[in-house]
């Protein structure tokens, strides 16, 4: 496109204003009406209104000078240069614009709306270049990042950031109370997930839940006011359910809770997960306040996310980290409540026999908000971890509503009861923990608010058909006398605080909505109330009932019950699970192939391995089967439905009991049932190590893993440069490996990646689909050439560095990839 803009027509800052204006309606303006929405966003991460003055100047300042910069520099060159590149900048940043309003416009294939927003910038390019009447518009809107500025500011919610200081610090003086509190909230918890029908604590599920009701008043009747952490929290912590709905979780906008109630009579050792309503002040102990650069580290990657998810078509978009599952660091790194909740907890149980070592005379307040059994759901019952690929760690489920096939749902309830195993067992640690510091205090353990695995509604707000599951919550308060009782008065989290100071022999000195629920006068509601998302209030008889829908799904699924071996295997897969496999091998194999994610053939598994492969999933090439049985080792381990994928893909997911793996090569082999009935074998990809006699790698070979099947030869392609081994971490016994690789002459993903160890006979296999922004300029598909895996450290074998060769496997090449700075630890030398 040649340019009509005249030399000089546009001047320098005339240049500037211009780009400024289009990058801000192309990023600005997307990016803060999403987050303008939902300030608690800002709220988790501290944000301070300095990081909220440097994040706009950012936003509106950053792309437009770079812009402007690269446009100057061109036209010193040669001014016909720096023309072409503003108009090529106007153009680029009308199609970032026009990107959702596109998406929104109708329900369009990917290629079609990113096609129909390239048209929308191109025509704005055209008209920037051949019509001044256009230029004086952008000049016009030069104002736009300073009105975008204003009205995400004045927004209610980041108002209360910017603007509002903290109220002052008035700690109830003159408690008379030597008594010490743990108190520890629990999240995504449902009192169905740890209840059997007859309404009692299943002790072979949940041993520890059990012992805690044992020694405690469990109110069995307890429930939530609300299906949303942010308003679920500070109804426990503060005896009210505020009248403002769009209060934030913070000090701010709740200064009378449980901390300012004996912030002066106790010590605080406060973690806190979403919600910041302790002040800092009264903080002695629990996780750390971050610092600035933290703060905008975290800022910015969180919301470079989140912009594109808002730029990005929705198919395309759902290879990007999720951003409605946890509150911060959507990219799963380091510094995560929900991915750090081990490390968490071991500060938390490490702090509570500290306290005999301070100085100070008063009694502690120990507080934990535990993102257990909250997604992602990724620990088994035995304290172990598995991984899943790619950010698919939640199938069936899109905007936090099971869609889909109803058999996710059913996955979803399994892989959920596991996690809740492992909420068990950190329950467990924490009541030995207590026993053997001799405390004799008050433990209150409690959920914030259940879920519902209902296909087709909300995991967490409520509808008349998922209400009692969203609103019936555990709770137990130990005393400490340890007399257990349970109690089915209707009991509401706005209960909670005055219950707390009764147990510990104090009133609550302000007005709240809640009663104590150890009263001689308890609170006798006509219903219960739950408010949904949009703040309609549901009403519940206030009677306990019956039976609770998840219950009932429960039974269905996996009756009897009597262990986790029964969630391993539902009730539909008893017939198989557990059998050799020579049970299911009928007739000739099923057409197509199956990719398996990790390959088909598995290393040792130690028994000391945090990680296990215990999440199986597979993506078919060709027609895939509507039943798939998983074996390992020779015996059936899961039968599963497949199900079409975002992307049209066939595929298949399983958790697996992961005793099943042996310290020593492992096999993994699948079956398809078909038309008639009966099982077939099924192709899958295995890839084997071809060595020199020196136990140099010389090449691969893939085969269909089937009888009588030919091994196809793979040649080691070295030097190509289409792929990166980018950063290569080890976390204690734990190894974390990200990059990208391309086709070797085409700018789109390679078809997987291939990780082979030094001295080993296994390959592990990966599959591409992390976006990569910046290799974006080479084409659209490049960018989602990224992966990241994570293994455990014994992957490495015995050999700590100089023992890792990776590759991008295209059609019978495997390309090598070249190793980055942070990965050349790992780097073999042959």
């Amino acid at each position: 496109m040649a340019p009509e803009v005249k030399e000089g027509a546009v001047s320098a800052g005339a240049a500037v204003v211009h780009l400024a204006a289009a990058a801000s309606f192309a990023l600005g303006q997307p990016l803060l009406e999403v987050l303008g929405r939902d300030a608690p966003f800002f709220v988790v991460r501290r944000t301070a209104p300095v990081d909220l003055a440097l994040f706009l100047s950012a936003l509106f300042l950053l792309p437009p000078l770079f812009a402007a910069l690269s446009v100057l520099a061109l036209g010193r060159l040669r001014p016909a240069l720096g023309r072409a590149a503003l108009v090529t900048w106007i153009g680029s940043f009308a199609t970032l614009a026009a990107a959702p309003v596109v998406a929104r416009a109708g329900d369009l294939a990917p290629v079609a709306a990113v096609l129909l927003s390239l048209l929308a910038g191109v025509l704005c390019a055209w008209a920037y270049a051949r019509r001044p009447a256009v230029r004086s518009l952008f000049g016009l809107l030069g104002v736009a990042p300073l009105v975008f500025s204003a009205l995400f500011l004045l927004r209610p919610g980041i108002a209360r950031i910017a603007f509002h200081s903290d109220p002052d610090l008035e700690p109830i003086q003159g408690l008379d109370t030597r008594t010490e509190l743990v108190f520890v909230i629990l999240d995504e918890l449902s009192l169905g997930s740890l209840i059997d029908e007859r309404f009692e604590i299943d002790a072979d599920l949940f041993p520890n839940f059990a012992r805690l009701a044992g020694e405690s008043v469990w109110f069995r009747n307890a429930t939530t006011v609300h299906g949303n952490t942010i308003l679920a929290v500070p109804s426990l912590l503060t005896g009210s359910l505020s009248d403002d709905l769009e209060a934030l979780p913070n000090f701010r906008d709740h200064p009378r809770s449980l901390f300012t109630l004996f912030g002066a009579s106790h010590r605080m050792n406060v973690t806190e997960t979403v919600t910041r309503l302790c002040p800092p002040e009264l903080m002695a102990g629990g996780v750390p306040a971050p610092g600035l650069l933290q703060r905008l580290r975290s800022l910015v990657s969180d919301t470079t996310i989140v912009l594109g998810h808002v730029l990005i078509p929705r198919a395309w978009a759902r290879g990007l980290p999720p951003v409605t599952r946890t509150w911060s660091n959507f990219g799963q790194q380091k510094h995560n409540p929900y991915t750090d909740r081990r490390a968490i907890l071991d500060a938390f149980l490490a702090a509570l026999g500290d306290a005999r070592r301070v100085a100070d005379p008063r009694p502690r307040l120990s507080f934990l908000h535990l993102a257990l059994p909250h997604v992602p759901w990724v620990f088994l019952p035995d304290g172990r971890r598995y991984v899943t690929t790619n950010q698919r760690e939640l199938p069936g489920v899109e905007d936090e509503v099971w869609v889909g096939e109803p058999w996710l749902t059913s996955f979803g309830l399994q892989r959920h009861l596991l996690q809740a195993g492992y909420a068990d067992r950190c329950l467990g640690e924490l009541l030995d923990r207590l026993d053997a510091v001799d405390f004799d205090g008050v433990l209150v353990v409690v959920a914030d608010h259940g879920l519902a695995f209902e296909p087709g509604f909300h995991r967490r707000d409520p509808a008349p058909e998922t209400a009692r599951d969203i609103a019936h919550v555990p709770l137990f308060v130990r005393r400490p006398d340890r007399l257990g009782r349970i109690d089915d008065r209707n009991v509401e989290s706005t209960d909670l605080l005055p219950t707390i100071a009764e147990a510990l022999s104090v009133a609550v000195p302000w007005e709240i909505q809640g009663r104590s629920a150890f009263a001689s006068d308890p609170p006798t509601r006509p219903f219960k109330s739950l408010l949904t998302y949009a703040g309609e209030r549901l009403e519940l008889d206030p009677l306990r009932p019956a039976s609770l829908p998840l219950v009932e799904r429960k039974r269905a699924l996996f009756a009897p019950l009597a262990s986790f071996e029964d969630v391993y295997a539902p009730v539909s897969a008893r017939a198989l699970v557990g059998r050799p496999v020579e049970v299911l091998a009928a007739g000739l194999p099923l057409p197509g192939r199956l990719v398996l994610e990790g390959g088909s053939r598995r290393g040792p598994v130690r028994a000391d391995d945090e990680l296990v492969p215990a999440f199986l999933e597979g993506t078919f090439d060709g027609v895939a089967p509507e039943f798939l049985a998983v074996a390992v080792n020779g015996t059936v381990q899961a039968v599963v439905e497949t199900f079409e994928r975002d992307d049209a893909s066939a595929s298949f997911v399983a958790v697996v009991d992961p005793t099943a793996y042996r310290d020593g090569p492992n096999r993994i082999d699948l079956f398809g049932r078909d038309p008639a009935g009966d099982w077939r074998p099924l192709a899958a990809d295995r890839f084997r190590p071809v060595l020199e006699a020196d136990g140099r790698l010389r090449a691969f070979e893939r085969s269909d893993g089937l009888a009588g099947g030919d091994a196809e030869p793979i040649s080691i392609v070295r030097g190509t440069e289409r792929g990166t081994l980018a950063r290569a971490e080890r976390d204690g016994n734990n190894i974390s490996l990200s990059g990208w690789a391309l086709a070797p002459e085409r700018d789109e993903p390679a078809e997987s990646v291939l990780l082979w160890v030094r001295g080993s006979a296994e390959v592990f296999v990966g599959s591409l689909g992390v976006h990569r922004p910046l290799l974006e300029k080479l084409s659209p598909a490049a960018a989602w050439s990224g992966f990241r895996y994570e293994l455990p450290a014994s992957f490495l074998g015995p050999e700590p560095a100089a023992s890792l060769r990776a590759f991008g496997l295209h059609g019978d090449e495997a390309h090598e990839l070249v190793f980055a700075k942070k990965a050349l630890w790992l780097h073999a030398t042959d």
